[in-house]
C-alpha cells in the first residue's frame, strides 16, 4: 500500500478514488444484492460456486459488473434514515444514563511465567480483535500468550498495553527488510529481544504464488525459547477460539485429559459472515452466530490446529514431531500425524474458526494475507457465505460476558469502528473518511 497520500492518493497505481468502489460494494452487499452479483460472476465464468473463475480483488470483482441500483439507492436512503432515527433515539437513551468508568471494568489478568498452558501467536494488522481474543483465552484458563507482531503499524501493543504490563502477554516486534522481502529468491533474517535471550527468525523463500510462511519459523523459534517453561503449547490464530464443551471448565482440564499423549488437535468449526458488511457491535463471539454443518464444508472442518506438550515436541514440519514414542491425538483419541484429520469431532472443544467475519475484515485479512503464506480469495468468502447456514449461538453469551467484565475497545484505532458507531456521528459522507483509514492501514 502506497502511503504517500495527495489530493489524488493512489492505489497500485489507480487513484483511490476507487476507494468508492468498495463503499459500492458494501452498499450493493448490505442492500441485497450479493446474490446477482454472484451470478453474474459465475455466468461469466460458465461455471458453479465449486468452479468460479476466481476473483482475486475487489477491481476485478467490480469490473464488468454494471448494476442499475436505482431501487437499491431508495432502500439505502430508507434505511439510512431509520438507521439515524434508531441512533438519536440511544443517544437520547445513553445520556440518560451514568457512563461507565474505565475503573468498573477488571484489569487485564496477571500472567504467569510457568504457566500450565501458554499460546503462541503470530499476528500483523489485526487491532480490531486481538485484545478480545487474547482475553477470552485467558478467562479458559490460558495464562501466558507469546505475541509475535510481524511489522504492524502501529504495533500491536496499542491494544494490549496493559496485558503486556500484567506479563499476560510477552511482546517480540519482528520487521523484515522490505526489499529482501520483496526478493522471492532471498532468505530473510530477523532478530527480536525476548524474556529468554535474543530470538531470532529465517524466512524462507516462498513456494510459487504464495506468500512466505511466518508460522513455522516463529513456532519454532516460540517453542524452542519458551517451550521449556510450560506443560503444554498451543499453536493457534487471532480469528480461532478455543470454544470448550458443557462439562470442560477450562483449557487446562481439557488438556490434562489427554496427558498421555504428544499434543491434542483441535478441528475447526467455520462461521460465516451472517448479516454482517461491517463490523458489528460487540465483538466477534457475541456477533457471529452462523456456522457450517460438520458435513456441509468438510474440508475446511478436517483442518486442525494443535496444543502439544513440548518436552514431548521436536519442532513443526507437516503437522508436529514428537518423540519417539508420542504422537498427536484428537479429542476422541484419533491419532493424526498431519494438517488435516481423517475424522472430524467437536468432543470435548471445538476451534471456531472466524473465517471472514465481516466483509470489512475479510478485505483486510484479504490485504494482508495469510500467516502460512495462503491467500484469501473472494471465491472463499462467497463459499463460506453460502455454506455456513446453521445457527450457532453458544459463544454469545460468553462474548457478552466478555464484554461486560473488561473494556475491549482499549485501544482499539479509528479503522476498528463498528457500523453502529459510524453512522451515530450523523454526518453526511461519514463512512468515506472511515473507509479511507481501512484502505490506509492495508
Amino acid at each position: 500500500m502506497d502511503s504517500k497520500r495527495g489530493g489524488a492518493a493512489r492505489r497500485g497505481g489507480r487513484p483511490v478514488a476507487a476507494v468508492a468502489g468498495g463503499a459500492l460494494l458494501l452498499l450493493l452487499l448490505a442492500l441485497e444484492v450479493v446474490p446477482s452479483l454472484r451470478r453474474s460472476v459465475l455466468s461469466r465464468s460458465g461455471g458453479d460456486a465449486e468452479h468460479v473463475a476466481e476473483p482475486r480483488t475487489l477491481d476485478e470483482l467490480l469490473l464488468g459488473t454494471p448494476l442499475d441500483t436505482s431501487a437499491a439507492d431508495a432502500r439505502a436512503a430508507e434505511r439510512q434514515r431509520q438507521w439515524q432515527q434508531e441512533q438519536q433515539e440511544r443517544r437520547q437513551e445513553r445520556k440518560q444514563q451514568p457512563t461507565r468508568k474505565a475503573a468498573a471494568y477488571e484489569a487485564a489478568p496477571k500472567g504467569e511465567d510457568n504457566a500450565e498452558v501458554a499460546i503462541c501467536v503470530v499476528s500483523k494488522n489485526d487491532h480490531c480483535d486481538l485484545r478480545e481474543w487474547v482475553l477470552y483465552h485467558a478467562s479458559v484458563g490460558v495464562r501466558k500468550f507469546y505475541l509475535f507482531d510481524t511489522g504492524s503499524k502501529p504495533p500491536l501493543t496499542t491494544v494490549l498495553d496493559d496485558a503486556v504490563a500484567s506479563g499476560l502477554v510477552e511482546f517480540h516486534y519482528l520487521e523484515a527488510d522490505a526489499e529482501q522481502l520483496a526478493d522471492r529468491k532471498a532468505t530473510v533474517s530477523m532478530a527480536a529481544a525476548s524474556s529468554a535471550g535474543e530470538l531470532s527468525v529465517e524466512l524462507v523463500p516462498p513456494e510459487e504464488g504464495k506468500g512466505r510462511n511466518w508460522q513455522v519459523p516463529v513456532f519454532s523459534a516460540c517453542l524452542n525459547h519458551f517451550g521449556k517453561r510450560h506443560k503444554w503449547m498451543g499453536f493457534i490464530d487471532t480469528d480461532e477460539f478455543v470454544l470448550l464443551q458443557q462439562g470442560v471448565p477450562s483449557v487446562p482440564a481439557l488438556l490434562e485429559r489427554y496427558a498421555d499423549y504428544g499434543g491434542l488437535v483441535l478441528h475447526w468449526r467455520v462461521y460465516g459472515t451472517g448479516p454482517h458488511i461491517l463490523r458489528p457491535d460487540g465483538g466477534v463471539l457475541a456477533s457471529y452466530t452462523v456456522c457450517c454443518a460438520k458435513h456441509a464444508r468438510e474440508r475446511y472442518h478436517r483442518q486442525i490446529k494443535s496444543f502439544v506438550q513440548p518436552a514431548r515436541t521436536l519442532y513443526p514440519e507437516v503437522g508436529w514431531v514428537f518423540t519417539k514414542g508420542y504422537w498427536a491425538v484428537d479429542t476422541e483419541l484419533n491419532r493424526v500425524d498431519r494438517l488435516a484429520g481423517p475424522n472430524i469431532t467437536w468432543e470435548g472443544a471445538a476451534l471456531a474458526h472466524y473465517l471472514t467475519r465481516s466483509l470489512v475484515d475479510f478485505l483486510g485479512k484479504q490485504a494482508r494475507g495469510g500467516g502460512s503464506g495462503g491467500q484469501r480469495t473472494f471465491e472463499r468468502y462467497f463459499d463460506v457465505a453460502g455454506a455456513c447456514l446453521e445457527t450457532c449461538d453458544a459463544a454469545v453469551p460468553l462474548g457478552r460476558a466478555l464484554n461486560a467484565r473488561y473494556d475491549l475497545s482499549h485501544g482499539v484505532p479509528e479503522r476498528c469502528r463498528t457500523w453502529s458507531e459510524v453512522v451515530a456521528r450523523g454526518k453526511p459522507g461519514a463512512i468515506e473518511p472511515w473507509l479511507l483509514q481501512l484502505e490506509q492501514a492495508d
